[in-house]
């Protein structure tokens, strides 16, 4: 794996890091707060690449339909869903989340890494997140 990749996935898990508990995001979201615009497919890759005991919560990442995104009824997707349910996420009947309150309401600024000369906001698992 190249260098910058290791840097990407590391800002990505970052930002899902800082999803809240009981919140979602899209894969979108997550991508954009990452600095990568438009990179959703790249969002899920980093995400794949966790180890099976990580504690980033990869559960509360779904796609832009507000949908699970592993095939209905398999084992991963039901995993997911259980993960969700028991942090209060409630699914409508067609399967859906509803997106209205995603990501706790929390506007996050994008992950600039460390100590760049910017006005920061915050420090999150090691990297400033840059105001918007």
């Amino acid at each position: 794996m190249a260098h910058n990749e290791l840097g990407t996935d590391e800002r990505i898990w970052q930002v899902v890091a800082a999803i809240p508990m009981g919140k979602v995001a899209t894969y979108g979201d997550v991508a954009e707060r990452a600095g990568l615009i438009g990179a959703a497919r790249r969002v899920g890759n980093a995400l794949r690449g966790l180890p099976a005991d990580t504690r980033i919560p990869w559960h509360r990442v779904i796609n832009a339909q507000g949908r699970i995104a592993f095939p209905a009824e398999s084992e991963p997707h039901l995993a997911q869903r259980k993960r969700l349910e028991k942090e209060g996420i409630a699914f409508k009947w067609n399967g859906a989340i509803d997106l209205a309150g995603k990501f706790g309401g929390v506007r996050l600024g994008l992950v600039v890494g460390p100590a760049q000369n910017c006005h920061l906001s915050g420090f999150v698992f090691g990297y400033w997140i840059k105001k918007r």
